[in-house]
């Protein structure tokens, strides 16, 4: 019987044991999911931050992408507009040189007949009382022209005695 007891509390010591074994394996591994546990809630914060950061730079990064297709579409209808109205300039450029080209043979005579006034005649014009009427309206559009406003009679002598008018007529540009 001593041996029987003997061999049976032997035996319920191993399995004490194998269970007291098995107990502290279970309670690390308790432990252990505790802490991967507690990691993991800590890591998926992180990665609901990481995901939110990911979802607004995107946004960002979509709504910059819309803001440039937008800029330049404007460029295009810019640069369409811009083109158009070359075109318009260029048919306005074509059709101005060529009315000054008609223009130009009047210019150029009426610089050669400026050119071919003398001093006595312009002395002889200051010495008049008054101007004929054509002689006025010719000095008064030339004041006008020189950005002379005063047109009086007396204000057409003084220009009149001014020794480069006839220069000053030429050069007008």
């Amino acid at each position: 019987l001593g041996s029987l007891y003997q061999s049976q509390l032997s035996s319920v010591q191993q399995q004490r044991s194998f269970l007291g074994g098995g107990l502290r394996k279970l309670e690390e591994a308790a432990e252990t999911v505790d802490t991967l546990s507690k990691e993991a809630v800590v890591q998926q914060k992180q990665l609901n931050e990481k995901k939110a950061q990911a979802e607004h730079a995107l946004q960002e990064i979509t709504t910059m992408k819309e803001d440039a297709g937008k800029k330049k579409q404007e460029a295009q209808d810019l640069s369409s507009k811009l083109a158009v109205a070359e075109a318009s300039m260029e048919g306005k450029r074509v059709q101005v040189e060529a009315e000054l080209s008609e223009c130009q043979p009047v210019l150029d005579a009426a610089k050669q007949a400026v050119g071919s006034i003398k001093k006595d005649n312009l002395t002889e014009i200051r010495s008049l009382k008054l101007p004929p009427e054509a002689v006025r309206d010719v000095l008064e559009g030339v004041l006008r022209l020189m950005n002379n406003q005063d047109t009086s009679w007396i204000s057409m002598k003084r220009f009149l005695a001014q020794g480069s008018v006839i220069n000053d007529i030429l050069n007008f540009d």
